[in-house]
């Protein structure tokens, strides 16, 4: 291996990097539970990239080293904008390493650290962007099963990206050994549980048999708390944090705030049933219905505003005069009173009415404010004024 004293990376663990094949290290940008991630840069294609590897630490670990090449072979099969590109993978002096696109931005987690939500309009961008990235891979016949706000970058571009595919399988495949997340303060490792606490679907809490329903449910997870600030299932430890994933139903988004619409409440509450037979079945259900939200928001139109309606077609012609709008009413609350009661003899000290009257007055009422010529006629609204002066109403 080439070495030069200007290339020396210097690591908290004293590890010192300088090249690794073509690459020159330029810096360490991250470190999690099981890797270290470096700027370096490509010397034969001259550009800037992302390289992992496992912890020194942990390359003994048969499982552990298992995962880094897992994530390898299942990111390099994907090629989505919204999911971050992995290069190549090779070995040097018995290390693997991971050659990545270089994402300039931070973490999800780092954006919700404070515990403010995104705006309205990046979390739909957000949402859309991940779906997808997750529709793409599902449709790889790749699971990710450890969707969390650590394993999504935001670019500066604006982008949200999906990351580490360390926990990653084919989704047709058997169950393997229990691995364990990258962030080491949120890991569940109870016997064949893999995941990161908080963000597991209920069937992957219980180490029960995965599909692409169960990434359906932690994506919902993070679009609830991007929306929110905060998680929808809550607990100081992972047994009670996985009891609430198991047993409670999350709070709306809607209750926990007011301006977002009622629509990207109910879309994140089906990514979030118990049962995964009533969320969405597919990823590209849930983000065509995503799509339709952004629609709408982009026309002004979403849910938690009301609209204005317009009168229904079968307003009758004469309505559009006052008086004879209230005529009506009265003499219709008139006949139905009468329909209750059986009929009414008198009205006040001096006026008498029989019910054939009435059936009279409406046979007239109906037949002349259906006739042409009182349509669109002032003073012509279809009211017998005689008759009405004759029944007291005027």
């Amino acid at each position: 291996m080439t070495q030069s004293s200007d290339n020396v990376v210097p690591a908290a663990d004293g590890l010192e990097i300088r090249r690794v094949g073509t690459f020159d290290l330029l810096e360490e940008i991250g470190r999690g539970g099981m890797g270290i991630v470096y700027r370096a840069r490509d010397l034969k294609l001259q550009r800037v990239v992302a390289l992992k590897r496992p912890k020194p630490d942990l390359l003994e670990r048969p499982d552990l080293r298992r995962r880094f090449m897992t994530e390898a072979r299942s990111a390099s099969k994907l090629m989505h904008p919204h999911i971050t590109t992995v290069f190549e993978v090779f070995e040097e002096d018995g290390v693997p390493w991971l050659v990545m696109e270089l994402i300039e931005g931070a973490s999800l987690r780092s954006m919700l650290s404070d515990g403010d939500p995104l705006p309205y309009e990046d979390v739909l961008r957000h949402a859309e962007g991940l779906t997808d990235g997750l529709r793409a891979a599902h449709v790889g016949g790749i699971l990710h099963r450890d969707i969390n706000p650590n394993n999504v970058l935001i670019g500066t571009d604006g982008r949200a990206r999906l990351n580490d595919f360390g926990l990653a399988r084919a989704w047709a495949a058997p169950a393997d050994s229990p691995e364990i997340s990258e962030d080491s303060t949120e890991v569940y490792t109870e016997d064949r549980v893999a995941g990161t606490r908080g963000y597991m679907s209920p069937e992957q809490a219980l180490g029960k048999p995965v599909d692409p329903r169960s990434d359906i449910f932690s994506l919902g997870v993070i679009l609830f708390e991007m929306a929110t600030g905060r998680r929808p299932f809550l607990g100081s430890t992972n047994i009670q944090v996985a009891a609430a994933i198991l047993r409670e139903s999350p709070p709306l988004i809607e209750e926990i705030r007011a301006d977002l619409p009622h629509h990207l409440s109910r879309i994140v509450g089906r990514c979030l049933r118990k049962d995964p037979k009533r969320r969405w079945q597919g990823a590209r259900d849930l983000c065509n219905d995503l799509e339709d939200l952004a629609q709408e928001m982009a026309a002004g139109r979403t849910s938690h505003t009301v609209e204005e309606t317009s009168p229904s077609v079968a307003v009758l012609p004469f309505l559009d005069n006052t008086l004879g709008a209230i005529a009506f009413g009265l003499v219709l609350a008139f006949f139905v009173g009468l329909v209750i009661i059986g009929g009414i003899k008198r009205i006040g000290d001096h006026v008498n009415i029989e019910t054939d009257m009435i059936g009279k007055y409406v046979e007239r009422f109906v037949m002349r404010s259906g006739s042409e010529e009182n349509e669109n006629v002032p003073g012509k609204s279809g009211i017998d004024m005689d008759f009405l002066a004759k029944t007291g109403f005027i």
